[in-house]
């Protein structure tokens, strides 16, 4: 067994013949070439939560990506989290864990001109879910998940001004909960959102 330190994991190369028939065995593999048709074993699908995070969060540091640009325009934003594959089984398989862990997500075909398919995970929430339940071990794909759901709620807030600001710009000034009625929110929700945007205005 050799193991290799790359970023801050580690990578684990077998070359003893009886170990690699366990590994065979204990996860379902074929003999030859098994990238198209791999997937989970039965007994990994019906793991704890906290083991079947683990397993995904191999998974992703393996082939997954985040993805994250604040564009403008026609195209917007980008936010998702993806995972590359050509064993749809195996992407089924990626996909059933993401649920088990109350984590929505798709397979795809990838548009370009190969094999390939992909899990992709989007929407606020289930980015934050996956963030808090799964996460990454390799340390940048995990720097720009904790990004984009920053982004989030910086986003949240900018919304939150703009409304504000149409308000005041439409009626003039009024109370704080005079706002929070055309905001249809409570006054100490606004307060504290007004209180955010002071302290991000004043850094």
């Amino acid at each position: 067994v050799r193991k290799v330190r790359q970023g801050n994991c580690y990578c684990v190369f077998i070359f003893n013949k009886t170990l690699s028939k366990i590994f065979v065995k204990a996860f379902g593999f074929t003999p030859g070439n098994k990238a198209a048709s791999t997937g989970f074993p039965d007994w990994m699908k019906t793991l704890a939560p906290e083991k079947i995070a683990i397993c995904l969060r191999g998974a992703f540091d393996g082939d997954g990506c985040v993805q994250f640009s604040q564009g403008g325009g026609k195209r917007g934003s980008t936010r998702r989290i993806r995972l590359y594959g050509i064993s749809t089984r195996y992407l089924e398989d990626v996909r059933f864990l993401l649920n088990r862990l109350g984590i929505d997500s798709a397979v795809f075909k990838d548009p370009r001109a190969n094999r390939t398919w992909y899990v992709q995970i989007s929407t606020k929430k289930n980015i934050g879910l996956f963030q808090s339940r799964v996460g990454f071990n390799q340390q940048h794909r995990q720097e720009l998940l904790e990004s984009v759901v920053k982004s989030y709620r910086n986003r949240t807030l900018l919304e939150f001004e703009e409304a504000v600001i149409a308000i005041l710009e439409r009626e003039g000034p009024m109370h704080l909960t005079e706002m929070a009625k055309r905001l249809h929110r409570t006054p100490t929700t606004v307060s504290d959102q007004v209180d955010k945007l002071s302290g991000q205005k004043m850094r």
